[in-house]
């Protein structure tokens, strides 16, 4: 799971946003999030101002604008079984914010009609015994035209914090660092035994989950050997590397500090905060000098070009984003996002060839990309496979680790941290303890790093990944590192895996699956496969927020008793360990162990100490 800068953080926390498709990539934000907005209600908004409810500009989609209030749903009904609800109406939902533990929702949708549609197919519906209530609510205020009315302007509007910093006249560098690396000015032995509290705080959390699930005496005594952890935490494993580790950066392109040009950079806080500021990211200890090399030229020519950057604020201009990966064998991309507007595919065409002379035979041509794309991205639409155009170059790059070499494309997913990536890799290598028979199950394997660093010491690894691109990516790491005994699948692993389980004929009695989901966790379908199948004895969880719910859930759903839902016998924590992956940030990386009960383990461990079933687990 990696840690990634996000460069457009509007979205509310809170709020799932059902038209924000992104790549299914495993990455963990370390940038600044803006909060939840205040729900409003009881106006009607048929046709709000151009600055409320987030217009940005006439026919554009908003996410505030055609919104409804729904009453009286169950108190315990997720997210996903209300969106499955409502498609299962006809209706078009785009954003669902839901009340935890609470009988209400705010629904928006992407047009009037959708709207009046969703009221009628709303108001009078049973759901599970309940009968639902619809109501139009009213859209909440852009937060720039609330730094206005508070005597701000919309173009260089400073949050309230950032206020607070400029009386103490700290440096704007130093602010953008608070954010991007908030613990830069610790010490770094003091950011790992904080990072081990908040591992010990989320073990114990969790932990109290399974016991309400699992109120069996076996794990009573489990918990009772470890001082409330979920298991044995082993010490943290720090990052051989603590500055310019990361290699890959997202890049926003908007307005500096004087509210002018476009700056290459950070966001000094969120849109939602009333805050656009961009500053750039030359004083960040965490982005690579070659990074911040390639982000001077290219602001270099952001400045020359004729095109102005995005104006968040009324979502006129081009320039929007700049990825910038880096690697290991001195191979480079960078992907520049740019907002076509009105550009006609002649437009787009002339910037192309503005960047391939620029970056080749210019100034640019310094930084010797092996590979350049752009990618127009105007509003975000559900289902639509993003664009990238590949400019000058050629279309992918190479990382080596752990003596082999991956070919990485444009949306493939890789760990931004290659150094530390090896460490992590080497405690799953380890904790698998795997033997010539072992059939290995790398579930969202991106483009195939843990299984094909495996492969050599197994049978055959089986990986699922739903990214097309990073499937093929796979398929050509495998043949040119010289390994055939490893098969890729493409699909969601919850729609996969039970497929897969059924039908392959697996005749190995050593049978493991490693796990490396998104922040989120796994989807319930595959945990409930996992549980299903009695050929795999041994899960290895590798979790970029173990503090999550949903890796909460999955943990749960692993450990709990036998039920129809959950079939086949529960597994039972064995140890944990973490692995710092983003020095001066507040993530990491947990892997846990975690291996099948059998019915005789579990009887002896019902009847009577189960010290010896911990001691025999990990020799």
């Amino acid at each position: 799971m990696e840690s990634q800068i996000k460069p457009d953080a509007d979205l509310p926390i809170a709020e799932v946003d059902c038209s924000a498709v992104k790549s299914p990539g495993h990455e963990l934000l370390d940038g600044h999030v803006g909060g939840c907005a205040e729900p409003q209600e009881d106006e009607t908004v048929l046709h709000p101002q151009p600055e409320v409810g987030f217009v940005k500009k006439p026919g554009e989609f908003t996410t505030e604008v055609f919104k409804i209030e729904v009453r009286n749903i169950p108190r315990y009904s997720g997210y996903k079984q209300l969106r499955k609800r409502l498609v299962g109406l006809g209706l078009k939902p785009v954003k669902i914010k839901m009340m935890p533990n609470d009988t209400f929702a705010f629904i928006t949708f992407r047009c009037e009609e959708d709207r009046k549609a969703a009221m009628e197919a709303i108001n009078g519906h049973e759901f599970k015994k309940r009968i639902l209530e619809a109501k139009i609510a009213k859209a909440t205020m852009d937060p720039m035209r609330k730094k206005r009315e508070r005597g701000g302007s919309a173009e260089d509007a400073i949050d309230s914090k950032r206020s607070k910093t400029d009386e103490a006249a700290v440096p704007l560098s130093q602010q953008l660092s608070d954010v991007t690396t908030p613990l830069w000015n610790v010490p770094y032995e003091e950011q790992l035994k904080m990072k081990m509290t908040q591992a010990t705080d989320a073990l114990k959390k969790i932990s109290r989950a399974v016991e309400k699930n699992q109120p069996e005496a076996w794990f009573k005594q489990h918990k009772s050997l470890h001082d409330g952890l979920l298991c044995k935490l082993e010490e943290i494993i720090p990052s051989p590397v603590h500055t310019g580790y990361r290699n890959k950066c997202e890049f926003t392109i908007g307005p500096g500090a004087d509210g002018n040009g476009g700056v290459i950079g950070f966001r000094l806080s969120s849109y939602k905060d009333g805050n656009i500021t961009v500053l750039p990211p030359y004083d960040c200890v965490h982005v690579s000098d070659r990074a911040k090399e390639i982000v001077k030229v290219f602001q270099s020519f952001i400045d020359q070009s004729d095109l102005p950057a995005l104006n968040p604020v009324n979502l006129s201009g081009h320039w929007r984003s700049l990825t910038v990966r880096t690697c290991n064998t001195g191979e480079d991309m960078v992907v520049v996002v740019i907002h076509p507007q009105d550009l006609t595919k002649e437009g787009l065409d002339k910037q192309k060839t503005l960047l391939t002379q620029y970056f080749t035979t210019g100034p640019g041509a310094t930084c010797g990309l092996a590979s350049l794309y752009l990618q127009p991205l105007g509003q975000r639409q559900s289902g639509v496979t993003p664009d990238y155009q590949l400019v000058c170059g050629t279309s992918y790059v190479h990382e080596k680790l752990m003596g082999l070499t991956f070919r990485i494309s444009p949306d493939s997913f890789f760990q931004v941290n290659t150094a530390a990536a090896e460490r992590l890799y080497s405690v799953i290598i380890d904790w698998c303890s795997v033997k010539d028979n072992t059939v290995l199950f790398d579930i969202c394997c991106g483009t195939g790093t843990i299984g094909l660093t495996m492969a050599k010491s197994v049978s055959e690894v089986v990986g699922i990944e739903m990214v097309e691109q990073a499937v093929k990516d796979a398929e050509v790491n495998a043949q040119e590192n010289g390994i055939n005994n490893m098969c890729f699948v493409c699909g969601k692993a919850e729609d996969v895996l039970p497929e897969l389980l059924n039908t392959q004929k697996i005749t190995a009695n050593h049978v493991i699956g490693v796990v490396d989901p998104p922040r989120a966790g796994l989807h319930q379908r595959v945990v409930q496969a996992i549980r299903k199948s009695p050929l795999i004895q041994k899960i290895i969880f590798v979790s970029c927020d173990v503090q999550h719910s949903g890796v909460t859930n999955n943990i749960v759903d692993l450990c709990r008793m036998k039920s129809n839902r959950f079939t086949g016998m529960p597994f039972r924590p064995v140890r944990a360990k973490v692995v710092d992956m983003f020095p001066h940030t507040r993530h990491f990386e947990v892997v846990m162990e975690l291996q099948r009960l059998t019915q005789q383990e579990l009887d002896v461990a019902t009847n009577s100490n189960c010290s010896n079933l911990e001691e025999s687990s990990t020799t």
